[in-house]
């Protein structure tokens, strides 16, 4: 019988289109991997993407590896070793054996037991297959483990050894208004965790509560907010409008609840999001990074206690730094980051901050007691200053808000020279010199337009080469038998901030300069050294 099947019409034809689909595999194996990299490059999340993907892939060579595996039994049913024509045989055998498929000459009937055999075979050649791969994956995978010294903090091994006072934060101001969470005159084109892959790491949001009403989000300030101080801070037209709409006092929800927590800008109804999806992505994010730090400064129209909720019920509550009671100095981003012993992580990497409640709970720092601050109001480039604003001076941080505000809504096409590497410095130096003080926070609307990164990384390079971190790290890692040759290159090529010489370091911080402290373990290798 396999013979006449190994010889009929069927298996001719089915072997002539299998020659076809083997000139077509290299070019349809190019266009799915153009298209594996298109959908990683268009997913939210690339991580969960590319995880998928490799699921996916293993699955699929499973597959192939299990009919591969049971060609042998097939070859002995078929009477045939040709790889391509047993396929195309097993096709035909299982057609016919199933009544699919009219035989034309069958000279000894099929046994059951036969095909029972072959199908056992491939079941189990796929599940043998497809354990091995999990297994060989599992294998390749370790458990991550918190490693400041490789990754560095924040991604730079200078910067985990400095205080926070003298570290410099990418900031992004109304994060969450962005034309990618359609907010109507929008600050940012991106969402958060792009603005986190792309490097900032201080976000200012706004917290309200709303309701959705039929699929608008509806501004509800009924609770937690001083309606004398929103007529200050917004206007008496801007709150009788509010009034008008029943905001003010609940009247106007017709679904949802009044204590959902939004973050919005001004009103909801320009555009919202629900905390607890941001929240989310500050956590998968902290979740991933094991030595990054992350701040969130909240303009809060909520309670502590609903803020408190929001933070527990996306999983971050347990994230949340608390300050060392009655500490005198600040901790380094390295002290941070590390781990406790027989832990693969040190979670608590979020720094949470509101600008209006007091403090209610050890870990809600108020803003405005931690930072001073510059003005926010500017309309033109020359019009940027570094007066004292919020939270006066003597302050241990300094908040630097770097946007302009005319008349209209934010201008993309603005932010390029207002982002500008060359406007950023210029900003910079001038608190410097106004202030006589490091910014560590530099905040500026639309994040993925201009040169704020690069700038951000030069002046933590130049505060690094003046306070002896970039000679000791290169040192350390010189002497180092912890990592090999390649792995020492990686940290050299990722995880080092840009190279800058003495003279390019002194003339950008400028007073500045005189106000850094040497770390602990620079003035231990300096004192040995002697």
């Amino acid at each position: 019988m396999s013979t006449t099947i190994s010889q009929s019409s069927e298996v001719d034809l089915l072997f002539g289109l299998s020659a076809v689909v083997d000139g077509l595999s290299i070019p349809v194996m190019l266009f799915g991997i153009v298209l594996l990299v298109l959908a990683c490059a268009k997913a939210r999340d690339r991580v969960h993407a590319v995880r998928t993907v490799g699921i996916l892939m293993a699955v699929a060579g499973a597959l192939l590896l299990g009919f591969g595996a049971s060609s042998p039994v097939l070859a002995v049913f078929t009477g045939t070793d040709d790889p391509a024509r047993e396929g195309a045989v097993g096709v035909v055998f299982v057609l016919r054996t199933t009544g699919r498929l009219t035989p034309g000459q069958v000279t000894v009937p099929i046994r059951k037991r036969r095909l029972v055999g072959v199908a056992a075979v491939m079941v189990l050649a796929f599940v043998g297959t497809t354990g091995v791969s999990v297994a060989l994956v599992n294998r390749s995978v370790t458990t991550p483990t918190a490693d400041p010294d490789f990754y560095g903090c924040n991604g730079y091994v200078e910067l985990c050894l400095q205080p926070l006072d003298q570290v410099v934060w990418a900031g992004s101001h109304n994060a969450m208004n962005s034309a990618a969470y359609d907010f109507f005159a929008a600050e940012h084109t991106i969402t958060i965790p792009e603005q986190l892959n792309a490097g900032a790491r201080f976000f200012m949001v706004d917290a309200y509560y709303g309701y959705d009403d039929n699929g608008i989000v509806r501004t509800n300030l009924a609770g937690g907010v001083d309606r004398k101080q929103l007529e200050k801070e917004r206007g008496k037209a801007a709150v009788r409008e509010l009034g008008r709409l029943g905001a003010l006092t609940g009247t106007a929800d017709t679904s949802g609840t009044k204590d959902d927590v939004y973050f919005c800008h001004d009103f909801c109804e320009l555009g919202a999001i629900p905390a607890q999806e941001i929240l989310t992505d500050i956590r998968v994010f902290l979740e991933r990074h094991l030595t990054d730090v992350v701040a969130i400064d909240v303009e809060d129209y909520i309670t502590p206690e609903d803020l408190r909720a929001a933070l527990e019920e996306a999983g971050l509550l347990e994230r949340v730094f608390i300050p060392e009671p009655g500490a005198t100095e600040l901790p380094t981003l390295g002290e941070i980051t590390a781990p406790k012993p027989g832990e693969y992580e040190q979670k608590r990497r979020l720094i949470v901050m509101t600008e209006k409640a007091r403090s209610r709970y050890p870990w809600q720092l108020r803003t405005y007691d931690a930072f001073e601050e510059t003005p926010f109001d500017f309309q033109q480039i020359d019009e940027f200053n570094c007066l004292p604003n919020r939270g006066g001076t003597g302050k241990p941080l300094m908040l630097v808000n770097h946007w302009l505000r005319p008349d209209g809504p934010p201008d993309p096409a603005k932010a390029a020279k207002v982002n500008s590497q060359a406007t950023l410095t210029r900003r910079l130096q001038q608190c410097l010199f106004d202030r006589g003080r490091i910014p560590n926070v530099l905040a500026v609307d639309f994040t993925a337009i201009g040169d704020l990164y690069e700038t951000v990384n030069r002046l933590n390079a130049a505060i690094a080469k003046v306070t002896g971190l970039t000679a000791y790290e290169t040192d350390l890692l010189a002497r180092s038998d912890e990592f090999s040759e390649e792995e020492k290159r990686e940290i050299t090529g990722f995880h080092r901030l840009p190279k800058i010489s003495d003279a390019k370091a002194l003339a950008f911080l400028g007073p500045g300069a005189a106000l850094l402290v040497q770390p602990q373990e620079v003035v231990a290798q300096e004192s040995s050294a002697l």
